[in-house]
């Protein structure tokens, strides 16, 4: 019985090791929560390739300075760190990485928060967010976030 006890604690040991990799998940800023009155604000590049599996992009705006003013945050990548070519994300339903916000209809309705999911296989080894406003000399707060795994763990 004594054997029993000790070869179930040291799989149930091992199994909880084993168990609690799965669910640690790394958060990146891709754009630091920023409030422009560029018609475009590009992100930092951002070099992936220590991270695994499904990751998800998370893009929130806040109330924006104008009425009727709508906030795109597209994800794009590349295969140089340069961007000297790049494209615009898609995940494996061939949906595309864009996330149109419209939080800036009114100036008075707060944060809203858009996500898109894709595995990282389909990423190439560099990923930036590029935010597009529709109204030109208005602004509204937008940060981006990359959650998922990373390779080590």
């Amino acid at each position: 019985m004594k054997k029993f006890m000790l070869f179930l604690a040291s799989a149930m040991l091992t199994l909880c090791l084993n168990a609690q990799d799965a669910n640690r998940m790394f958060y990146v800023t891709l754009l630091p929560p920023t409030s422009s009155t560029n018609a475009t604000t590009t992100g930092d590049i951002f070099d992936l390739s220590a991270y695994k599996g499904n990751a998800t992009f998370i893009a929130s705006v806040g109330t924006a300075s104008a009425t009727n003013q709508l906030t795109t945050v597209t994800i794009t990548h590349s295969t140089n760190s340069a961007f000297s070519t790049s494209e615009t994300v898609t995940n494996i339903s061939g949906v595309a990485g864009v996330m149109a916000n419209t939080v800036g209809d009114t100036t008075t309705n707060g944060v809203m928060t858009s996500q898109f999911a894709c595995d990282t296989g389909r990423l190439h080894r560099y990923v930036r967010a590029v935010v597009t406003q529709s109204l030109a000399d208005e602004s509204a707060p937008v940060s981006v976030l990359f959650v998922a795994p990373m390779k080590a763990q």
